[in-house]
């Protein structure tokens, strides 16, 4: 069975007017493991200028927050996601073999 493991890297925080420690970019990891065997994708998400309307303080942002931001960013649900490290898990874990008389 393979594991799914977020892991969200300190953000990267500015103000904008009359905002502070507005959020403007993440990096993070996907970890796929199974076996004993891992894989992970990474990137840095980016955020978009703040809207006071929607704003919300530094210090009320969950996990899950930054993960749904992560998701909005990538155009990704998180189940596309951990399709695409699970493939990097599998071609990780495999051999290549190429059958008798295949032509390079």
């Amino acid at each position: 069975m393979i594991t799914y493991t977020w892991k969200i890297s300190p953000l990267s925080v500015k103000d904008e007017g009359s905002l502070t420690d507005v959020v403007k970019s993440t990096p993070w990891s996907l970890i796929a493991t199974e076996d004993g065997e891992s894989a992970a994708i990474s990137r840095i998400a980016y955020m978009d200028d703040a809207v006071s309307s929607s704003f919300t303080d530094f210090n009320s942002i969950t996990q899950d927050n930054v993960k749904a931001w992560i998701l909005s960013y990538e155009n990704k649900t998180e189940a596309e996601l951990q399709k695409e490290v699970r493939d990097l898990l599998v071609y990780k874990t495999t051999k290549v073999k190429v059958p008798t008389g295949w032509s390079s």
